[in-house]
């Protein structure tokens, strides 16, 4: 009988560990999208926003303006937890070549970003 409690309370306490997930649940994801719905929302109804790269708590993160002319969406481009390419908001977009450089050229770009990016450099 002892040794069944015991193997009860192993088995709950190892069971309780769980998976820590593979990155998607992690403190570091949510921290980055947070970082990005942050300046989305900041910056969601400012006009004419240049396309820059923004230096922010050790991110490098790329502001596109909108088509429109009002807000921008982000890139990370050094992203630190899966899934490695994080955008917001998610939308279609086109890039010229000169801004696709500019990414690419960052020192902090990873490659995951840099491929997602340049399948959006206008032809």
């Amino acid at each position: 009988m002892k040794q069944a409690f015991i193997l009860l309370v192993f088995l709950v306490v190892s069971c309780g560990r769980g998976n820590p997930g593979d990155g998607m649940e992690s403190g570091t994801d949510k921290y980055e999208w947070s970082i990005l719905q942050n300046l989305e929302y900041q910056n969601r109804d400012v006009n004419n926003l240049k396309f820059s790269i923004i230096e922010k708590y050790n991110y490098a993160i790329a502001q596109v303006p909108n088509e429109s002319g009002v807000g921008a969406f982000y890139i990370m481009l050094n992203p630190k937890a899966p899934p490695f390419y994080k955008q917001m908001p998610s939308k279609q977009y086109s890039l010229s070549d000169e801004r696709f450089s500019v990414i690419q050229s960052h020192p902090k770009t990873i490659t995951t970003v840099e491929m997602a990016v340049r399948s959006h450099v206008a032809e």
